[in-house]
This record gives structure tokens, sequence and C-alpha cells, in this order.
């Protein structure tokens, strides 16, 4: 009978007109039947819409923090106000470790391979002989006990200076991977691929509507939540934190942890397009309900009044790293300059003319 029932529903998204609730069918199915990641994670959001403990999005967004939690409270301010990254090997935090093993997952091999000259299995059995070279101390912050060779020493250097971000899945990956667990379930047939592709921008932004809003739980006490946003090239999902350092308290961090192609222009409601613009309101975008509706665009729901409440002034700023990043801070552009690194201070300077 299910497998019925999910044959009509993929009949109508073929052939009928477009209802998100077969996506929401499919997906809730699916998520118990297949082993393919974004299939399994879209569906596990559809099922546990409000809170998320794993999963690829949960698991990005905790290696991401750690790294941003360790590079962040380093920076130390000189005389003339331009940062620097200052570390004692001899007094590293508690988070030293975790912040190792997510750099090293998550750095492009290509950056390691020219600042090391290590192939990616070399580099691995490099980066596991590091970490022991460090003991803790009682109160869990690490000290070096023993010297790196100079492989060791050029693949930590690397570690310590460089990062790399990306996203949990994007909108291809999960079309692809949608597909073909339709296939090999037989709710969809080899000859209707074609004609299935006119669903993957709705599929899209329909990952985007369920994924909006939720709380990601980190292992640190903090919570991320992931909202919509328009990144250069399309719509996302991103995901914005608390990351507090000694001079920035209310310092937020943020990162795209879903991406597409597909411009708010053509595929949000005029209210949607005006929330998602940066500066252009004061309340919180993770706290309006979004919804994909039966034409295929995504709607903010708003009150009848339309009224926003006050909340704390969000800027999104633009560093230098290998991937969209973002950071956020609910202060003035003087304390920021004061605090920023050199790459960011120069956007400052813009924004102040």
């Amino acid at each position: 009978m299910a497998f019925a029932h999910h044959r009509t529903r993929v009949e109508r998204l073929l052939y009928g007109g477009f209802h998100t609730d077969d996506l929401t069918r499919l997906f809730l199915s699916m998520r118990i039947e297949t082993e393919a990641e974004t299939v399994k994670e879209l569906g596990h959001f559809i099922a546990h819409s409000d809170e998320r403990f794993s999963g690829v999005t949960t698991d990005m967004t905790k290696e991401f923090f750690a790294i941003m939690r360790f590079w962040a409270p380093a920076y130390m301010p000189k005389a003339d106000g331009v940062m620097e990254r200052h570390y004692n090997f001899q007094n590293m935090p508690p988070d030293f470790g975790s912040y190792l093993v997510a750099n090293f997952k998550n750095l492009n091999r290509k950056t390691v391979f020219e600042q090391t000259g290590l192939k990616q299995r070399d580099a691995i059995r490099t980066f596991e002989r590091i970490l022991p070279k460090f003991s803790r101390y009682a109160n869990g912050r690490y000290h070096q006990v023993q010297y790196l060779t100079p492989p060791e020493e050029k693949l930590f250097v690397c570690l310590m200076s460089s990062m790399n971000t990306k996203p949990a899945f994007s909108a291809d990956r999960l079309y692809g991977e949608f597909t073909k667990e339709l296939l090999r379930l037989g709710y969809l047939r080899s000859g209707e691929t074609a004609q299935f592709k006119k669903i993957k921008p709705a599929l899209a932004l329909f990952a985007i509507a369920t994924m909006h809003g939720c709380k990601v739980v980190l292992e640190d006490g903090f919570e991320s939540r992931l909202h919509a946003s328009e990144a250069a090239d399309g719509l996302a999902i991103t995901s914005v934190s608390n990351t507090p350092t000694p001079f920035i308290p209310n310092l937020r961090m943020a990162t795209q942890m879903f991406t597409t192609n597909l411009p708010a222009k053509i595929w949000c409601g005029e209210p949607l397009r005006k929330l998602l613009q940066p500066n252009s309101h004061t309340f919180p975008i993770e706290e309006i309900a979004i919804e994909l509706r039966d034409n295929q665009r995504l709607e903010a729901i708003l009150p009848p009044s339309s009224f926003l409440p006050p909340g704390p002034a969000i800027l999104p700023l633009q560093p230098r790293t290998q991937n969209s990043l973002r950071l956020y801070a609910g202060l003035s552009l003087a304390s920021l300059s004061f605090l920023l690194s050199e790459g960011l201070q120069r956007v400052i300077a813009r924004l102040r003319r």
C-alpha cells in the first residue's frame, strides 16, 4: 500500500500540480529506507523541525564553530588597532584538540599540499602524530611536551594559520541523491528522470523552508540557529551562533550550510526578499516563519499588521577565507575596527564612507 501511495505522489509531481505535502510524505518515509545522506538528513529535519542533535548539518555546524571559537579569541589588538593572533603552546585552550581535528577534516587538501608538500595519506599519518605530543593540565588546557618533526611542524603551522569553510550539502547533491533513491525504490521510473528535473528548484526551496528556524545544539553549551539567507550565488541556509571573545562579548559568526543557485528575486515573494537584504530590518530573520507555497515560491508568514518587533542590529561583514564566511556583531563600527583583521578593516572603511 505504501508503495502505491508514494508512486502516486511522484506521478503527481511529474504530471500534476506541485504540492509540498507530496515531498513531505516522501522524505518522511524515505529517511527510514535510505542510506543517502542528504535524503535522510532532510527527512530528519521534517520529523524533528525544532532541534537537531545529529546529522551532517549538525556535524558541519559543530566543526565550523569549533574552528571559529578557537580562532576568534586568539586575535589580540596591537597598539595601532590591527589584530594579530597570539598562541602560547604551553597554555593552549581546552578546545585546542577539537579545533585541530575539525580544521584538519575541513581544510582543503590542495592547501595542505601547497603548504606542506604532503599528499593526503601522508598528511593523515602526520596529523595522527601531532596531538599526542601535547598533554593537558588539570584545568583542561593543553601544553606541548614533545618537539614536532619538520613534517609535523609544517602541518601544524598550516593548521594554525589556515581554515576552510564549506556547506553541509548543496541543492545539486540533494536532487541527485533524491532522484537516485526514488529510482532505487521504484517510485520513479528511468524514463521519467528528464521530466522530473522540473521539480529541482522546488526541491531546493522545500529544503530551505524545512531547515529554516531550526536550532542546532552544539557541544560547548551554545546553540546555532539556521535561517534562510541570500548569498552571492543564490538562496541558502545559514548557521549563526554567538562566538564571544574577551574583546567582543556579543560577537556572532555565521556560514552557509545549504547552498543553491536560485536568486531570491525570482523564487521569493517581495516581503521575504526585503527581509533577506542585509541591514533591511532589526528583527532576527530566523524568528520569521517562512513557507513554500504551491506556486513554488518562498513566502514570509507575517502578522496581519506586518509589524516587526525591534531586535539587536546585525552587521554582516565579509572576511577573507577560502569560502563564504560572515561575522555578525551588534556593536558600533568603531568597536569593530579595533578588533577585526586587516581585511575586515578595509570593509569597515568602505562602510564609513
